[in-house]
């Protein structure tokens, strides 16, 4: 690891999650001599006065719970928002996690997030996300709280957090 390769990750991170560019391609190419399934991750932390030391922290939970279950997550499918309020569905990470398993290609089989609450601090949009996977038949992962999306009861789940949640708000 050099500093020149770390500056080209870093420029191609910003590239790949700035732009509305998705790279699925890449990500799939460089990983197919892997014998794990792909997977993605998404981290989030919400207000200026947060620390961003916090997203670190929720990707390695996702890195760990990924390795555990023998999937890899590919730079590519890192995705994260800073400073944006869980009730904003419109963050950049998130949009482009959510282009991601609807790609055509279906290149993951699994979404990781920290503890559920890191998806929205919204009710509804926690139902759209459970649907949009399940609608896909994706995995949902909480990798510290133990959301499961393909628990049978996931849906109690879903309404108690989603519960818990706006007290926070």
């Amino acid at each position: 690891m050099t500093d020149d390769v770390i500056q080209q990750m870093v420029a191609h991170y910003k590239e790949c999650h700035q732009s509305q560019r998705l790279d699925v391609t890449t990500a799939m190419d460089r990983s197919n001599g892997l014998q794990l399934k792909l997977a993605a991750a998404y981290a989030r932390y919400s207000c200026d006065n947060s620390s961003p030391t916090s997203i670190v922290d929720q990707m390695v939970n996702c890195l760990h719970k990924a390795d555990a279950e023998g999937r890899f997550i590919p730079w590519e499918f890192i995705f994260t928002d800073y400073s944006v309020s869980g009730l904003d569905s419109g963050r950049r990470g998130y949009l482009n996690c959510k282009e991601l398993i609807n790609a055509p290609e279906k290149p993951i089989d699994t979404v990781y997030i920290d503890d559920f609450t890191r998806a929205s601090r919204d009710s509804l949009e926690w139902w759209k996300l459970g649907w949009f996977c399940k609608r896909r038949c994706l995995r949902m992962i909480g990798a510290s709280d133990g959301f499961d999306l393909s628990s049978p009861n996931w849906d109690i789940f879903i309404t108690i957090y989603g519960l818990l949640s706006r007290l926070f708000i």
